[in-house]
């Protein structure tokens, strides 16, 4: 008894805050751009699936993809030879530390106070 009374409840709450719901009303042509104006004027609706192909036209043959695939391979092969950046060593990161360190005491002497 007290689910049906939870569910009589939980739908009174939905029709309710669907009923406070209110979408505007769009104008298609308001606010669009004037390229596309003549564009929308001209939509017949949504097309067809019975004139839908039952596979895709414009797959390439297995040699065009092939010759394709290759072309891309040899593109991204050409990153294989960029040098990559070396991990900076402790003594390293010390030195440019002191190196800025020293900066910053030159800058702090040039100051006048």
């Amino acid at each position: 008894m007290i689910t049906l009374a939870r569910i009589a409840i939980l739908s009174v709450i939905v029709v309710g805050a669907g009923a406070c719901v209110t979408m505007p009303d769009f104008d298609q042509v308001e606010g669009t751009p004037e390229e596309f104006k003549e564009a929308l004027a001209n939509i017949q609706g949504y097309p067809e699936a019975k004139n839908v192909p039952a596979k895709p036209t414009d797959v390439p043959s297995g040699k065009v993809f092939d010759r394709r695939a290759s072309r891309l391979l040899a593109k991204s092969d050409a990153f294989a030879d960029v040098d990559a950046m070396s991990v900076p060593v402790a003594s390293d990161m010390e030195a440019a530390r002191r190196q800025l360190l020293a900066m910053v005491n030159a800058y702090k002497l040039d100051d006048p106070k």
